[in-house]
């Protein structure tokens, strides 16, 4: 079994969990693969040793049952809610600063809120043709407190929606960003402390930014991907694009299934960059280079007849590696 079939087993078998969980769970396990991967472990041998994911979700399920948050409040029943009209909606506008932030694709429009305590203050309205929704607590955590009570939560918010939309844009202080099977024209998604995740994207221009957060991206199509990060590492996983601009200070970049046929810009000041093309680049002038690192690039000798596109990869201080 490889990591595919044990991460959509797993997902399946937590089909009864509330989303939220389930996603922190799964991101849990993408996290422990990937770190063993990055250190040189066989996938099948790693997988193997985490044991049935039909088994392990049995368990989570029977562990959670006693422990887990109360649901969030369903809005359907709000005046709020019933005032707003999905279908004249083209566009989002989301600002919280210390909100988990979940939108997906589904039949029908939904939302759920959790509030942690009193402290938040939620409101969403429809202003022409913008969903609009806000959010602030009172008191805001640090980045020192962000990261030593890891058991501390965020508000959130999950939304389901079931048409296409022209402009996405979330902005938050402190929470986790995720977004899937959304079919939309521009979508922007900054947060300061945050991971953002993105899953079964159609998009023509998609722009992520995270100065604490990593950047996770998988399964994609866009014109053009944007990902900025200061201490965050960036991931993409077959993401289809034909414009790619990766920079992060501090983290690392990680892509696999790279469109051979594309324009590059990836940069890391102190990170390791790592690039699987998806196939061997016919017409891509593919460039490599690290001050101190060392330099893999698969493609240094290809010889390019016609230059369509260049892809630069670099990285000061760590190394850059290009197949």
């Amino acid at each position: 079994m490889d990591k595919f079939d044990f991460m959509r087993i797993l997902e399946k078998q937590l089909g009864s969990m509330g989303f939220e969980t389930r996603k922190e769970i799964m991101d849990e396990y993408d996290r422990h693969i990937e770190e063993a991967l990055e250190e040189g472990h066989d996938e099948h041998e790693i997988i193997a040793r985490l044991g049935d994911p039909k088994e392990i979700g049995r368990e989570i399920i029977e562990m959670e049952t006693e422990e887990s948050s109360p649901p969030g409040r369903s809005l359907t029943d709000s005046k709020q809610f019933s005032e707003i009209r999905p279908e004249e909606i083209n566009s989002f506008d989301i600002k919280g600063n210390d909100l988990n932030i979940y939108i997906e694709k589904g039949n029908h429009f939904d939302m759920n809120y959790h509030g942690q305590d009193k402290q938040g203050d939620f409101d969403f309205y429809q202003q022409g043709n913008t969903f609009v929704i806000k959010h602030s607590r009172s008191q805001r955590r640090t980045f020192k407190s962000f990261i030593i009570n890891r058991k501390v939560t965020s508000d959130s918010v999950h939304i389901i929606w079931p048409y296409s939309i022209e402009t996405l844009h979330i902005d938050t202080d402190q929470g986790k960003l995720s977004v899937s099977g959304m079919d939309i024209e521009h979508l922007k998604l900054e947060s300061d402390m945050g991971r953002i995740s993105g899953k079964h994207l159609n998009c023509r221009q998609a722009d992520f930014k995270s100065q604490m957060g990593s950047i996770q991206i998988e399964d994609s199509a866009m014109s053009r991907i944007s990902a900025n990060t200061q201490m965050g590492a960036i991931t993409l996983k077959r993401c289809m694009a034909d414009e790619y601009v990766l920079d992060t200070q501090m983290g690392r970049i990680s892509v696999v299934d790279m469109n051979p046929e594309s324009d590059v810009n990836a940069s890391s000041q102190m990170g390791a960059v790592k690039v699987q093309y998806k196939a061997h680049p016919v017409e891509t002038l593919v460039l490599a280079k690290a001050n101190f690192g060392t330099v893999v690039n698969a493609f240094e000798e290809n010889r390019v007849m016609s230059v369509k596109h260049t892809a630069k990869f670099s990285s000061e201080m760590g190394s850059v590696k290009v197949t």
